[in-house]
């Protein structure tokens, strides 16, 4: 039976663990090459929703990396 995912997660059929569909590297890319790394452009550019986008930055934010 599969659990509801994420919507930035896919869940693994063979382990039924969820694994991450986007890396940091992409967001981080991201804020490097847009003009305006505002969060729409980043997950705009990423192909992710605003949410995930905006969870994401904060965490990379809170670990230093942007």
């Amino acid at each position: 039976m599969k659990t509801e995912a994420m919507p930035y997660d896919e869940q693994d059929d063979d382990t039924g663990k969820f694994v991450r569909q986007f890396d940091d590297d992409d967001f981080l890319d991201g804020v490097e090459e847009a003009e305006t790394p505002t969060t729409s452009n980043i997950a705009e550019r990423v192909g992710c929703q605003y949410r995930t986008a905006f969870d994401r930055l904060e965490k990379l934010e809170d670990a230093g990396r942007v």
